[in-house]
């Protein structure tokens, strides 16, 4: 079949890729607030204007939109694609990690106004367990998830390399914080080491989250 050079299989023309990502953030994001307010979490922080709503706002476009071009672009030590799954399963996994985030941020505000709600029972479950130990806080202050968006806005080959600190039991604070959910409290069955990488972690998500999504 003859392709035509930017033109999608209904002929018509294709769209941009950044667009394509700002469509596809921007989707995460609204999926994200759906979800806090059908968790019954409420508060003044989530409303327009709200310190929650405000950092949601700032993630709506570009800074989300290159952190999925990034993991999408990325490749491993022997040139090949790491995060393989489909789009779709890429996105609902950065939607639950972003999910945790907005949850860490409501942990912060001491008064129930700004806001309240109950962390879900699931996530009592491995998947939940590693996808918090992404998206929070540690001692030492950094966020894995925080990281992975900020080195994503750099132009330098950090990113990559905080994607791979912690594996093989070497880690360097000074790039970012790796994946160590012991540190957490969580607790993450068939994680033996002490440390993971984010890739590694992040990797494990979209393994299981795609194998829930083809049952």
């Amino acid at each position: 079949m003859l392709e035509i050079k930017g033109v999608d299989r209904r002929g018509l023309p294709e769209e941009p890729r950044e667009e394509v990502l700002k469509k596809r953030a921007i989707g995460i994001v609204d999926q994200v607030e759906k979800r806090a307010s059908s968790l019954g979490w409420q508060g003044r922080s989530l409303n327009k204007g709200g310190k929650i709503e405000t950092v949601l706002a700032g993630l709506r476009s570009r800074p989300l939109a290159l952190l999925i071009s990034q993991l999408e672009g990325y490749k491993d030590e022997k040139g090949e694609a790491f995060f393989t799954e489909k789009a779709e399963v890429l996105d609902s996994v950065l939607e639950d990690l972003l999910l945790v985030y907005v949850w860490g941020l409501g942990q912060k505000f001491e008064v129930h106004a700004a806001f309240w709600g109950e962390k879900p029972k699931e996530w009592e479950s491995d998947y939940w367990q590693l996808a918090q130990a992404i998206s929070s806080g540690y001692p030492s202050g950094g966020i894995p998830f925080v990281q992975l968006l900020d080195y994503s806005n750099q132009e330098s080959n950090l990113f990559k390399r905080y994607l791979m600190n912690g594996e093989n039991e070497q880690v360097d604070y000074f790039i970012g914080q790796p994946i160590e959910s012991a540190k957490m409290g969580l607790a993450v069955k068939n994680l033996s080491k002490s440390s993971i990488s984010p890739r590694q972690a992040i990797g494990l998500l979209i393994e299981q989250k795609g194998e829930e999504t083809s049952k």
